[in-house]
């Protein structure tokens, strides 16, 4: 889903072997899915507020729980913070 300049929505549906699967087929037994969201609220000043959102989903439920105990989003959350921190930047430095 993608609203230019204001939102973009990512969806990913996989098996556990990471094979994208069909959103319109019914799930298999074991699947992950999730939703990550990005919106921009624009602030006083000309400044803009990032503000991210998202769900994951893991089937069957007791691979959840052994998954959620690993710094994965985490990791790759900072990462991408970082990344865009960096392009800010430098996109303000060369104004």
């Amino acid at each position: 889903m993608l609203e230019p300049n204001r939102f973009l929505g990512l969806h990913g549906l996989a098996d556990l072997r990471l094979h994208n699967l069909d959103p319109n087929q019914p799930r298999p037994r074991a699947y992950t899915e999730g939703l990550w969201g990005f919106l921009l609220n624009e602030r006083p000043g000309g400044r803009t507020r990032l503000v991210i959102g998202g769900y994951e989903a893991i089937r069957p439920r007791w691979l959840w729980r052994l998954y959620s105990y690993t710094p994965l989003v985490w990791i790759m959350q900072a990462r991408t913070m970082s990344v865009l921190k960096r392009n800010v930047e430098h996109a303000q430095a060369h104004r």
